[in-house]
C-alpha cells in the first residue's frame, strides 16, 4: 500500500503497473458479500456444535455472528443468530436468558411485520414463560400466536399452539379447559395426518383423565399414543406414556399390567440417563481438549503471523529496491510523512473502536473482549476473578427533570470518579445507558466487596449538578468465578445481585448469592 501511495504522486505509471497492478486486481474482484458469507459460516458451525451438544462453543460463535450483524442490511442473519441463542439457552435450562432473547425476537418480528416469524417467536416465548411458571404470560403469548396462525391458515401452527395451551392449562389444574384445547388440537393433527403429534396429544389427554377418575378413558388415550410412539426412536413422550400406564393400571388394581409398564418405563429412563451421561462426557472431553491445546494453537497462530509478516516484508522490500535507485530521497520523505499520518490515524481509529464516546472509558465491545480474555486465563490458571455490575440510581429522573445534557454530565462525572478509584488489576467499561461493568482480576469476593463499597462511598460524595443537597448514588452487584459455564452466566449473576441492591433501596452493594440470605 505504501508503494502505491508513493509512486502515484511521482507519476511513475509504468512502475505502478508493474508492481501494483496485481494488488489492485485482487481488490477489484473481492466479493461484495464477504461479511455475509463469513457470518453464515459461523451460524453453520454453531449449528454443528449444537447438534453435538457442544453448547458453549456454539454460543461463542453465535454471539460473534450476532455482534457483527448490526450493520448488515440483511436482518435474517441477526434473527437466525438470536433465535439459535434463545434455543440453546432454553435447551440448557437458562430460562431467563432464553426469555430475554425470545422477547427481542418478538420485537424484531413486529418491526419487520413478519407475521409468520412472529407467530413462531410468540409460541417459543410462551413455551419459556410456561417453563418459568409464568402461566398467565404464557397463555397470553400462546393466544397471540394462535390468532396469527389462524390468520395465516397455518394448520400445523394452530394445532401446535392449541396443544401447548392445553398443557399450560393442565399445569394450572384447569382440566376442562386443557381437555378442550387438546381435543381441538388432536382433531387438527389427525386431519393433517401427523400421527406423531396426535400421539403426543393422546398422551397428555391420558394424563388428565385419571385426575377426573376416568381410568378407562385414560388407558384408551395412552394405548392410542403407545401404538404410534413405540414404532419410533426413543422419546421422552414414549417414556412418560409407559409411566402413565403404570400409574393408571395400579389405581385400577391391575398390578400385572402396572408392573410390566413400570419395567418398560424404568428401561427407557435408564436409556435416557445413558444418553445424557454420554453427552456430558463428550462436552467435558471437548472442553478438556480445548484448554489443553489452547496454548499450542496460540503459538502456532503467532508463528504463522510472523511468517506472513516476513513474506510481506520480503515482497515489499523487493519492489522497493527498484524504486530506491532513482527515488531514494523522495521515497524516504514520503514514507516518513505517510508513517506519521498512518500512526496518528491508527491511534485515532483504535480509540474510537475501544472507547465510549461520551465518558472516555471502555465501550461494551472492549470491556467484553477483556472480560472474555481474562475469563479464559482465570479458568486455565485457577485464579480469582470477580465481576461487578454497576447502575446509576434514579438516572431516568435526572434526564426527565434536567434534560439529557445534564444526564450526560452526570454520566461523565461518575465514569471519571469510578475510573480514578480503580486498581491496576481493574478494568471498567460502559455497557448501557447508565450501566457499567467492572472486571477485577486476581481479586477474591471479599476484596471485590471492599472495592465496591469504596466506589459506592466515593460516588455518594459527588455533588449533584442541579441539586447540591442531593447525593448521586449507585447500586452494585458482585459475583465471583465459581463453576459458571460461561461468561454470560457470570455477568447474569452480577446483574441479579444488582437487582437485589435495587430492591434493598439502592445505594448499596449485594453479592451473588446474597451473603445475608
Amino acid at each position: 500500500m505504501l508503494t502505491r501511495l508513493i509512486v502515484l504522486p511521482l507519476c511513475c505509471v509504468i512502475m505502478l503497473l508493474t508492481f501494483g497492478s496485481a494488488s489492485h486486481a485482487e481488490q477489484a474482484i473481492a466479493p461484495v458479500n464477504t461479511e455475509n458469507t463469513v457470518l453464515k459460516r459461523l451460524l453453520k458451525r454453531a449449528d454443528s456444535h449444537i447438534q453435538q451438544a457442544q453448547y458453549e462453543q456454539a454460543l461463542e460463535l453465535l454471539n460473534k455472528a450476532y455482534e457483527n450483524s448490526d450493520n448488515l442490511e440483511d436482518q435474517s442473519i441477526r434473527n437466525d443468530a438470536l433465535n439459535s441463542m434463545a434455543n440453546v439457552y432454553y435447551n440448557t435450562g437458562q430460562l431467563e436468558q432464553a426469555y430475554r432473547y425470545y422477547t427481542e425476537l418478538v420485537e424484531l418480528d413486529k418491526a419487520n411485520n413478519d407475521k409468520s416469524a412472529l407467530s413462531v417467536s410468540l409460541f417459543n416465548l410462551g413455551h419459556v414463560n410456561a417453563s418459568r411458571k409464568q402461566f398467565s404470560k404464557a397463555d397470553k403469548n400462546f393466544k397471540a400466536s394462535l390468532k396469527i396462525s389462524r390468520q395465516l391458515a397455518d394448520d400445523v401452527g394452530i394445532a401446535s399452539t392449541l396443544k401447548e395451551m392445553g398443557v399450560n392449562a393442565q399445569a394450572q389444574s384447569k382440566l376442562n379447559t386443557a381437555k378442550k384445547y387438546l381435543r381441538e388440537s388432536l382433531h387438527i393433527f389427525v386431519a393433517i395426518h401427523d400421527k406423531t403429534q396426535a400421539a403426543r396429544v393422546q398422551r397428555h389427554l391420558g394424563d388428565i383423565a385419571p385426575e377426573q377418575d376416568n381410568y378407562e378413558q385414560s388407558i384408551e388415550h395412552y394405548l392410542a399414543a403407545l401404538s404410534v410412539l413405540q414404532k419410533q426412536p426413543f422419546s421422552k413422550a414414549l417414556m412418560r406414556t409407559h409411566r402413565g400406564l403404570s400409574a393408571t393400571y395400579e389405581k385400577m388394581a391391575n398390578l400385572e399390567q402396572a408392573l410390566e409398564h413400570h419395567h418398560r418405563y424404568a428401561s427407557l429412563q435408564q436409556q435416557l440417563l445413558e444418553q445424557q451421561n454420554k453427552a456430558v462426557t463428550q462436552r467435558l472431553q471437548v472442553q478438556f481438549e480445548t484448554q489443553r491445546f489452547a496454548a499450542e494453537n496460540e503459538q502456532l497462530a503467532l508463528i504463522n503471523q510472523q511468517q506472513v509478516q516476513e513474506l510481506n516484508h520480503r515482497q515489499t522490500t523487493l519492489r522497493l529496491q527498484y524504486l530506491l535507485i532513482a527515488l531514494a530521497l523522495a521515497i524516504m520523505t514520503l514514507i516518513a510523512v505517510l508513517w506519521l499520518r498512518s500512526k496518528k490515524h491508527g491511534k485515532a481509529m483504535q480509540l474510537l473502536a475501544t472507547r465510549d464516546e461520551l465518558t472516555g472509558i471502555q465501550n461494551r465491545r472492549s470491556i467484553m473482549q477483556f472480560a472474555m480474555k481474562e475469563w479464559h486465563r482465570s479458568i486455565r490458571f485457577d485464579r480469582p476473578y470477580c465481576c461487578l455490575a454497576i447502575d446509576i440510581d434514579n438516572f431516568k429522573q435526572v434526564n426527565d427533570n434536567f434534560g439529557h445534557a445534564t444526564g450526560d454530565a452526570v454520566l461523565k462525572l461518575i465514569a471519571e470518579s469510578l475510573n480514578s478509584g480503580l486498581r491496576v488489576t481493574d478494568s471498567l467499561g460502559r455497557v448501557g445507558g447508565e450501566e457499567f461493568l467492572l472486571i477485577s482480576i486476581e481479586t477474591n469476593l471479599l476484596q471485590a466487596h471492599a472495592l465496591a463499597e469504596r466506589l459506592r462511598s466515593k460516588i455518594e460524595m459527588l455533588q449533584h449538578p442541579h441539586q447540591p443537597n442531593k447525593s448521586i448514588t449507585i447500586s452494585i452487584g458482585i459475583t465471583a468465578l465459581n463453576n459458571q459455564i460461561s461468561l454470560e452466566e457470570l455477568i447474569a449473576q452480577a446483574d441479579e445481585a444488582l437487582y437485589q441492591s435495587k430492591n434493598k433501596g439502592r445505594n448499596c452493594v449485594s453479592v451473588y448469592p446474597d451473603l445475608e440470605s
